[in-house]
């Protein structure tokens, strides 16, 4: 059991790194575009 919670935590927060580095990634497109002069 306590094995089955270390794992689900680490899952969790390795779901939460991938999260974070999309949104991270999304913002810099974003800004690029914005940057960029039609």
């Amino acid at each position: 059991m306590r094995i089955k919670t270390i794992i689900l935590q680490a899952f969790s927060q390795k779901l939460l790194i991938t999260q974070q580095f999309y949104y991270e990634k999304e913002i810099v497109t974003t800004f690029f575009i914005q940057e960029t002069p039609s």
